[in-house]
């Protein structure tokens, strides 16, 4: 019979926690992952936080920086909060050798597990929220690269984080704010600003005016617009909306203002309970633990911390 993933962990360790790294192999539902928690000391041997890493056969897919409770530090952070540093997607961030990890789904419950893992099982902890700086990105099927957090909000009228996460910006004065500013794409009529200043101003390119006009001038509020581009060229939306989006939403919608790039929470609350088949703890001498022991592959870096996978217009958004 299934348990919890915190009461199978628990039960295993009977309220014991290993002081140095150790690996674990955790199978919840369609995906399996190796999980290490490395403790980091002080000078004086205290533990003042935890570097939590998932992955599969490939290190480094998630991580995550967990203060602990005590002792107090004079440099020391929110211990309420803890750090989402960095989430890499990658096919091989499924242990499974006969399962890769799938983009969309399988991004989705990667990061869930690896939120409620770290918001549960850590000692000396009590977490509250998970911060994180929005630098997500996915591909495209046509080659492009795209800037999720104004890629979602043209497109949907909120970010991937908000939809599948409950992310909100930290400061209340910004969140209040942000959602003031979105209220400009259902709102605010498109024929306030003519198609061929629309496309003077954010240098759209031949294909992008010959393809767009018309959706353009048939929609009554910009809400209307970028539906109609998502309905009928989802396969092109990609091209149709490169080099111009990111400016639209920072200069038009946020009046200048690039209020995505503050810091966003997700609150621990919001994340559900996984449920977990098999655990175990993985030996040292394992070939998982030299997985788990290899050096960091990347996605350290505060411009590529945040690669979601595959963007796919049939994902439910």
């Amino acid at each position: 019979m299934k348990t919890s993933f915190s009461k199978a962990i628990k039960n295993k360790l009977k309220g014991g926690w290993p002081e140095d790294n150790l690996g674990y192999r955790v199978n919840v539902g369609r995906y399996t992952y190796y999980i290490r928690i490395s403790p980091q000391k002080d000078g004086f041997g205290n533990v003042f936080e935890y570097v939590m890493d998932l992955g599969g056969r490939k290190r480094g897919c998630v991580s995550l920086r967990i203060p602990t409770l005590a002792p107090e530090y004079p440099n020391g952070s929110n211990t309420k909060q803890a750090l989402l540093k960095y989430v890499q997607f990658n096919p091989m961030c499924s242990a499974n050798s006969d399962r890769d990890l799938v983009s969309g789904f399988g991004t989705k419950h990667m990061l869930k597990t690896a939120l409620h893992f770290a918001k549960e099982l850590c000692p000396n902890t009590d977490i509250q929220s998970f911060r994180f700086i929005d630098t997500s990105r996915k591909l495209c099927s046509d080659g492009v690269t795209i800037d999720l957090p104004y890629f979602m909000i043209a497109l949907y009228g909120k970010t991937y984080y908000e939809k599948y996460f409950f992310a909100r910006l930290q400061k209340d004065h910004d969140h209040t704010q942000y959602k003031s500013y979105l209220e400009k794409l259902k709102t605010v009529p498109l024929e306030l600003m003519t198609f061929n200043i629309f496309a003077h101003t954010y240098h759209l390119n031949e294909n992008q005016i010959n393809t767009l006009e018309p959706l353009y001038n048939a929609a009554k509020t910009f809400r209307e617009f970028f539906a109609s581009i998502r309905d009928k060229h989802p396969d092109t939306i990609c091209k149709l909306m490169q080099g111009w989006v990111n400016r639209f939403v920072v200069n038009y919608v946020f009046s200048g203002d690039d209020i995505v790039t503050g810091v966003w929470i997700i609150p621990a609350a919001k994340i559900p309970d996984i449920e977990v088949e098999n655990w175990e703890v993985i030996a040292r001498d394992s070939v998982e633990m030299n997985i788990l022991n290899k050096e960091q592959q990347g996605g350290e870096s505060d411009k590529d911390n945040q690669y979601l996978g595959l963007y796919d217009p049939k994902e439910d958004y």
